[in-house]
């Protein structure tokens, strides 16, 4: 029996993007209400309570994603005005949230980059061994790589991980002790064969909001509750660019495909996976997106090693590489499809020197990075289930990448692992709610259930 829990009016519009921290002790939330919400699991009744709330943003809030722990508690927030923030839990003067007993603690705003011209659809801290870096992807189709160039603790402490009271809703207050530097700028051009042009995939998707987790939405939806405002109307109240608004739910950029996913594994260097798609193609044949994989070398620009083009992408995730010789890479598509795809390196140059790593690491010309320059990646689908039948949201990996969930538009979060004999087969799934008829199908409650399957 898989157990779940649910958080009732978690938002009050449509929650947009739902991130755990690296412990898995807090819960980050945001929503088309221009608010975040951090969550604690209470120890006593295994219920989870709003620890903070406040409005982060003017407009729709898509995407979150949290730092490595050793830089401290911070928290990154895309949103469709264009802008991405950088948010820092602290306790020192400058306070947000006030405990009832009136301790100071709470987040601030250490950083707002506003290098985007689209609205900006997901954020993605590197692996901590590459620093404080943070890559963001936004619909006028360009992937931009920042750095930190200042330590983010320097004005305060990071926050303890304990339970902390409801927070009032005042939004932090600006510091200016943290310096975000634009390192990098690479253009995610639409694949040619699309029916739609660039500038018409950025003209209509600038007032657009995240459904990638449209699943994890409908799941913590309380049960007779209407959104103040439809999903389009209130994505398209907010539009920000000079093309039209999205209030009938025509817009192209309802159906694109912004993800990022890091590479975890450091030895080839900083590494990423990025679909950057208008999407909007009426051709169904032709409704084909491409995955590409970056490197990032500080001595050099950002190269394209492969690109996998999948039907329909949404989501894309890098697994973990733990005890394989292949990486794995999952992707969610519209036509219902949970695709894995095994990807293979090339092999790495002889180095006598001993430094190929260190190359790879810092741009130089032997050993891994002179291989990765050679856009030797080859890749391999070794799976591909069709169960969600419907729209796949969101894909992403345990953290040793043996497990794989996949939420999609049938209310239900699904599983997937392989076998012994190395073959995917699904493992479970977990949804919020339970038909009549489906008693034999699976286990549920009022509070949501699921079922392990053999």
């Amino acid at each position: 029996m898989i157990q779940s829990g649910l958080i009732a009016s978690a938002h009050t519009d449509l929650v947009t993007d739902a991130q755990y921290d690296f412990y898995g002790l807090r819960l980050a939330t945001c929503g088309v209400d221009h608010r975040i919400k951090v969550w604690q699991q209470e120890d006593s009744t295994h219920q989870w309570a709003v620890e903070d709330d406040w409005k982060a943003h003017d407009a729709p809030v898509t995407a979150l994603a949290w730092a490595h722990p050793e830089f401290g508690t911070i928290l990154a927030s895309a949103c469709t005005d264009r802008t991405v923030k950088v948010w820092e839990r602290r306790y020192t003067g400058a306070t947000v949230s006030t405990s009832t007993s009136g301790a100071p603690g709470g987040w601030v705003e250490v950083a707002t980059l506003a290098d985007a011209k689209g609205a900006v659809r997901c954020v993605a801290f590197a692996p901590s061994e590459f620093g404080l870096k943070l890559a963001t992807l936004a619909t006028d189709n360009t992937l931009r790589i920042y750095d930190c160039v200042e330590g983010p603790t320097a004005g305060g402490s990071a926050a303890p991980a304990t339970a902390a009271a409801a927070s009032t809703s005042t939004a932090p207050a600006p510091v200016t002790d943290v310096r975000w530097e634009l390192r990098e700028e690479l253009d995610m051009p639409a694949p040619s064969f699309s029916s739609l042009t660039v500038s018409q995939g950025l003209d209509t998707a600038q007032a657009t909001a995240s459904w990638v987790v449209a699943a994890k939405t409908n799941m913590n939806k309380p049960t007779g509750t209407t959104p103040s405002t439809s999903p389009a109307s209130s994505v398209g109240a907010i539009d920000s660019g000079s093309g039209p608004a999205i209030g009938n739910g025509t817009g192209i950029s309802v159906d694109g495909a912004w993800s990022i996913s890091w590479c975890k594994e450091t030895w080839w260097g900083p590494m990423l996976a990025v679909v950057a798609h208008s999407g909007g193609s009426k051709d169904k044949d032709r409704e084909t997106e491409v995955i590409r994989l970056v490197h990032l070398a500080p001595a050099r620009r950002p190269a394209v090693v492969l690109r996998i083009a999948v039907p329909g992408i949404t989501s894309v995730a890098w697994a973990p590489l733990v005890g394989r010789t292949a990486h794995l890479l999952a992707s969610g598509s519209r036509d219902g499809r949970v695709r894995i795809i095994k990807l293979y390196a090339p092999p790495e140059d002889s180095d006598s020197s001993g430094n190929g790593r260190d190359n790879a690491l810092w741009g130089g010309t032997g050993g891994a990075a002179a291989t990765l320059a050679k856009a030797e990646w080859k890749d391999e689908e070794v799976a591909s289930f069709d169960d969600h039948s419907a729209r796949v949201s969101k894909v992403e990996w345990n953290l040793t990448g043996t497990v794989l969930a996949s939420s999609g538009h049938d209310g239900r979060v699904r599983l997937w692992k392989a076998s012994y004999s190395n073959i995917w087969r699904p493992m479970g799934y977990v949804t919020a709610e339970e038909a009549e008829g489906d008693a034999a199908d699976g286990a549920g409650s009022d509070e949501g259930g699921g079922t392990v399957e053999d």
